[in-house]
Formats: structure tokens, C-alpha cells, sequence
């Protein structure tokens, strides 16, 4: 595992924290076991669609909606 060394500050602005977003999707990723590009995919159903890793049907999954925001499905 990769661990970064260096110190770097971000600061902040607008409606969202978007390095908040970030530091917890890395978070995520390294505790995933740092999933590669082609282990995500994404599904369209009528009704739905989502974006999961590793495996549609038990993997996480993110829901997509109609104005491309992405929430974890569960």
C-alpha cells in the first residue's frame, strides 16, 4: 500500500466540501483494496441506474440520477 507522505492544505468555497468529498472517497478506495479503473461498470435498468465495483449484483453501488449526482445505493 501506497501512503502519501507529503502535507498538503486545500481550501474550501462554494456550496459543497468538495475536498471532504474526496478525502472520503480515497478512503474508501484504499480500504476497497484500491480498486482499478476497470473494476467499476455501470448498469441502466428501466427506472434506475447505478454504478457499482466489481460485481453488479454484490459489490457497492452508487445510484446515478436524472441530473448525474451519484449517492451510495446501499
Amino acid at each position: 500500500m501506497r501512503t502519501c507522505e507529503a502535507v498538503e492544505r486545500a481550501l474550501q468555497g462554494g456550496p459543497r466540501r468538495l475536498v471532504d468529498e474526496v478525502e472520503q472517497a480515497w478512503g474508501w478506495w484504499l480500504d476497497a483494496g484500491q480498486p482499478e479503473l476497470y473494476d467499476f461498470g455501470m448498469t441502466v435498468e428501466l427506472g434506475r441506474q447505478f454504478v457499482w465495483c466489481r460485481d453488479a449484483v454484490t459489490g457497492p453501488q452508487w445510484s446515478v440520477t436524472a441530473a448525474g449526482e451519484v449517492r451510495l445505493a446501499g
